[in-house]
């Protein structure tokens, strides 16, 4: 009953800062690119293939939620949308 409860309480909250959460990803992300694109390396090449790398793991992790989040939205019965559909 404890797991449930815990579950619950994390996919409400999940629920409620739901908006915010992806702004948090993004600043840590940025802040990763400014850190690498700003260190002090002998070869710039290196720093040219991570910023190339940071930047296409964004774009695959971006267009994967967008997929899954299609998928999901494809398959989802009608009227079952939100926290505040009842059952039955």
């Amino acid at each position: 009953m404890a797991l449930q409860e815990e579950l619950k309480s994390q996919g409400d909250y999940l629920f409620k800062y739901r908006s915010y959460l992806p702004l948090v990803l993004v600043g840590i992300t940025l802040g990763i690119q400014v850190y690498y694109t700003t260190i002090d390396i002998e070869s710039p090449t290196l720093i040219l293939k991570m910023s190339n790398f940071l930047q296409a793991a964004i774009i695959f992790v971006g267009l994967f939620g967008f997929l899954i989040r299609a998928y999901t939205v494809g398959y989802t019965p009608k009227n079952t949308s939100g926290r505040n559909t009842k059952e039955g």
